[in-house]
């Protein structure tokens, strides 16, 4: 990404424009200065004659360490940043009475979230930015908004910004409609590096396409809804996640949501929820959530499942790191899923053989496949595959020719594999107290257990093997479909 001192200076011209007066003469930048935030800070702050920290890194003791020393007065982060902070043990000494400009952007997306912050820090006025490295900043509050106008919007376009709302047809929308963000004027970058023209986020007509959703109020306050491609599609339904996880946020003793989309094979998209608690999750109650939801947002909107978390992951710049969370949540989905499963039992093949000696090489082929599959020993697989064998000559000799076509089903169950027979011949017995063939004493000396179920009136019958020690059925189920 190409961006020019011009536009740097453009910036940061902005910025000292709108805080001047309020801004103080140092400031802790918490983000690397890789991050734009953190390079524009760092130089605004230069540019005004201010004293720059650099901490060594963003964690709460280096922190409260570096602003309680120097008695810092401004402070640059992302929201995770100042969340963090404010649940430290010693933030009411070395830095609540010192701060009183705080910069915020990156991520801090919902109003309830900058109504704490602005509790919590209680000398401080919260600047909310927003803005992207192809042009930041797009948007400023100003020190002397109202709180609401701080909390609810990222402020007006600054002076020289050209900003509208798309519907993404090439038409504008007027205030009040939701489109996507775009923006023009001198700020913005010269464009990636090495990228096809048709390629670039900036159009024909000078346009920069930031990818957000957002309107304008009555007061060309410019209100984030969402990013487009985070859209939730459930069942044809457009769900924004955003608009969920502000409703997540008042709730009392939620800290943090982040409410993403998973693969659904009915609605092709579920709605869930990950949420961190200020009390560690003592209080947590899914469907106590769930039911305070349902006076917040429509019953389409309720996340199939809220997810607990001790704390979000952060990438590098403090930001939350969402591809890893989102990775973590949908791990976390599939052993629901599984377990859910599991609790009926995962058919693994379901198959039909004529009643004939031929049919007993591919079953027992399958039964070896599966059991080695699921981690039983060569001896536990040869010893599964007599059973096996055993049951099918049972069925295809003379006593049960009538038998017909014979219907063998290999299932996963919780604690064991589970291979079940039936067909129409004469009924089978055997326990240990009335075995009736050879065929019998064999499969009672290899199966755990054995067991006649009547679903419909008919015998099937049931060969349980349990898997053996250190074997996870669930694993193995999670990890098979995170390879499909």
């Amino acid at each position: 990404m190409q961006i020019s001192q011009k536009a740097l200076t453009f910036d940061i011209d902005a910025y000292n424009g709108i805080a001047d007066g309020h801004a103080g003469l140092s400031i802790c930048v918490s983000v690397p200065l890789f991050h734009i935030l953190g390079l524009m800070m760092a130089y605004a702050y230069l540019s005004r004659g201010a004293t720059v920290c650099l901490p060594v890194d963003y964690k709460a003791d280096t922190l409260i360490r570096e602003i309680g020393t120097h008695r810092i007065s401004d402070m640059a982060a992302v929201g995770a940043i100042y969340l963090e902070l404010a649940d430290a043990e010693k933030f009411g000494e070395s830095v609540a009475p010192h701060l009183r400009l705080c910069i915020i952007a990156g991520g801090m997306s919902t109003p309830v979230q900058m109504m704490r912050l602005e509790l919590d820090y209680s000398n401080a006025t919260f600047l909310n930015m927003y803005g992207q490295t192809e042009a930041a900043p797009l948007t400023l509050v100003s020190p002397n908004d109202m709180v609401e106008k701080r909390a609810q919007t990222v402020g007006k376009a600054i002076p020289g910004l050209d900003i509208r709302i798309s519907d993404g047809r090439g038409n504008f929308l007027p205030e009040g409609e939701i489109g996507e963000v775009v923006a023009r004027g001198p700020n913005l970058m010269l464009g990636y590096y090495g990228l096809p023209r048709d390629k670039q986020s900036v159009d024909e007509d000078g346009w920069l396409h930031t990818g957000d959703q957002g309107y304008f109020d009555a007061d060309r306050y410019l209100h984030l809804s969402g990013r487009i491609k985070d859209i939730i599609i459930r069942g044809g339904e457009n769900i924004s996640p955003s608009e969920i996880e502000s409703a997540l946020n008042q709730i009392a003793n939620i800290r943090e949501a982040k409410v993403m989309g998973a693969p659904h094979p009915i609605y092709g998209e579920s709605v869930e929820a990950c949420i961190t608690m200020r009390d560690g999750g003592v209080s947590f109650d899914e469907g106590a959530l769930k039911t305070l939801l349902r006076s917040k947002i429509a019953r389409f909107k309720i996340p199939s499942h809220i997810f607990l978390y001790d704390s979000f992951p952060l990438n590098v710049n403090g930001k939350l790191d969402q591809r890893t969370l989102r990775t973590n949540m949908l791990n976390r989905l599939r052993r629901l899923e599984v377990d859910e499963e599991l609790a009926g039992g995962v058919t693994v093949f379901d198959l039909v053989v004529q009643n004939s000696r031929y049919a007993i090489v591919p079953v027992s082929g399958m039964a070896a496949e599966l059991a080695e599959a699921v981690g039983f020993s060569q001896r536990r697989i040869r010893s599964i595959c007599l059973a096996v064998e055993e049951m099918l000559v049972e069925r295809i000799t003379d006593a049960y020719s009538a038998s017909g076509k014979i219907r063998v089903r290999f299932t996963l169950m919780p604690e064991w594999l589970r291979i079940a027979f039936s067909d129409r011949g004469a009924e089978y017995f055997i326990d240990k107290r009335r075995d009736t063939s050879m065929s019998a004493k064999m499969i009672l000396k290899t199966v755990d257990n054995f067991h006649t179920d009547y679903p419909e009136g008919k015998p099937v019958y049931c060969m349980d093997f349990l898997y053996e020690r250190d074997f996870s059925i669930q694993n193995f189920l999670v990890q098979s479909r995170e390879e499909e």
